[in-house]
């Protein structure tokens, strides 16, 4: 019985643990995509106001420079933004979802049981000793 419950409770937190993590991951990764967002804003901005008489434009995608026509360049950006917003709806939809399950398990109370330890007595643990 001892070891059932033991185990049950060695799930539950591994489960809670994966939980956190995922939503850590997921977290990270809509930070760094608001960022981009943000620099794709500047970028169109940019584009806007200091760019007007500009036939071409640099892009930089990832480690490749490429000169297109402006209205292509203002094109990728925009379907980038586009693309961005999406991906952090599916990321918050995902966070939501995983801080429910994880809410869910610590209602159970399962993890605040832990491993039922508790303190060895000195007649159970000859090699104790005793720091005053």
């Amino acid at each position: 019985m001892a070891v059932k419950a033991m185990t049950s409770s060695l799930d539950t937190l591994t489960t809670e643990e994966m939980l956190g993590e995922e939503i850590m991951m997921n977290q990270q990764l809509i930070e760094e995509y608001k960022r981009r967002q943000m620099m794709n804003s500047s970028t169109l901005n940019h584009m806007k106001d200091k760019l007007k008489g500009e036939n071409k434009l640099w892009l930089n995608l990832d480690t490749n420079f490429i000169k297109l026509p402006r209205d292509k360049a203002q094109e990728a950006v925009e379907q980038n933004q586009k693309h961005l917003d999406v991906e952090i709806s599916r990321l918050l939809g995902i966070v939501r979802k995983k801080k429910a399950e994880m809410e869910e398990i610590q209602k159970s109370g399962e993890t605040s049981k832990g491993f039922l330890l508790r303190e060895l007595k000195e007649a159970e643990d000859p090699d104790r000793e005793v720091v005053l």
